[in-house]
């Protein structure tokens, strides 16, 4: 039987709740992400997805950051029941953002120009 995403990648989900804050190379979306392009000597490429989806989850989190505070600012005083959660630490928040990476990087969501350029830069 043909592997669309091998064991030991599905083996390593689920991916845990863990805040973009406390993100490393060990961080285990960027090891589901490695095994899952092993095959052929591309794990280097799971490595690359890992650190392109970091700095577009880092420059989302800004994003909700700047516009929650933004939404908070513009109600009254006396409705401000809750403060604005900072993004970055936030476990929920990070989750989300590696099921989103992983998500690209399963179904081939990556620009043209991207993959060109890692191509490339393997010859």
């Amino acid at each position: 039987m043909v592997e669309i995403i091998s064991k030991e990648c599905v083996d390593r989900l689920p991916i845990s709740a863990e805040p973009m804050s406390s993100w490393s190379s060990k961080t285990d979306l960027r090891a589901v992400l490695e095994k899952m392009f092993e095959f052929g000597g591309y794990s280097s490429y799971g490595k690359y997805l890992f650190e392109e989806g970091v700095k577009r989850w880092e420059k989302m989190g800004l994003e909700f950051q700047e516009n929650a505070n933004k939404a908070v600012q513009a109600l009254e005083p006396e409705t401000r029941t809750e403060p604005v959660p900072d993004f970055r630490s936030d476990p929920t928040f990070g989750k989300v953002a590696k099921y989103s990476i992983a998500s690209d990087a399963a179904t081939g969501r990556c620009t043209v120009r991207k993959c060109i350029l890692f191509t490339s830069s393997r010859a």
